[in-house]
């Protein structure tokens, strides 16, 4: 008699294991006890400059996730990515300098988020042979507005 499969238990997928950028940034957010609301969008109808169909659109062209922090009752925009740190900080502070300090003046909040792996660390702070993905986070200040001039 034949034994019978086991089918596998999907992997729990936690914050370092999500696929996209956006996704491990909602994750993040709701571990760290914020609202997440996804505020980017698909635009397939519209036309490329190559000639394909299809963008994605930024909400006031800077933010892809606006979350609430119930902690210290604050709104919180922002701007998750890869590796291209600082061409997504210029695009924040320099390209919509504008509406950045528009909404900053209102009393939100503004950050960059650029996922990347490191070296997990164990209890005792030695790193392991194995990589996690990890946020590194840039709270954006008013006052900073002014150095990318």
């Amino acid at each position: 008699m034949r034994k019978a499969k086991k089918t596998p238990r999907p992997k729990k997928r936690t914050a370092g294991t999500r696929g996209s950028h956006t996704e491990r940034t909602l994750a993040e957010l709701r571990a760290r006890g914020m609202v997440p609301g996804i505020v980017e969008r698909w635009l397939g109808h519209v036309r490329r400059p190559d000639g394909g169909f299809g963008i994605r659109s930024d909400l006031f062209n800077i933010f892809d996730i606006v979350a609430l922090d119930p902690g210290s009752r604050r709104l919180v925009g922002v701007q998750s990515t890869g590796s291209d740190f600082m061409g997504h900080l210029r695009k924040m502070v320099v390209d919509n300098r504008e509406v950045l300090a528009l909404w900053l003046d209102c009393g939100a909040h503004a950050e960059l988020w650029a996922w990347r792996k490191v070296k997990a660390r164990d209890a005792a702070g030695r790193a392991q042979k194995r990589f996690v993905w990890a946020p590194r986070v840039k709270a954006i200040e008013r006052a900073e507005l002014d150095l990318f001039l």
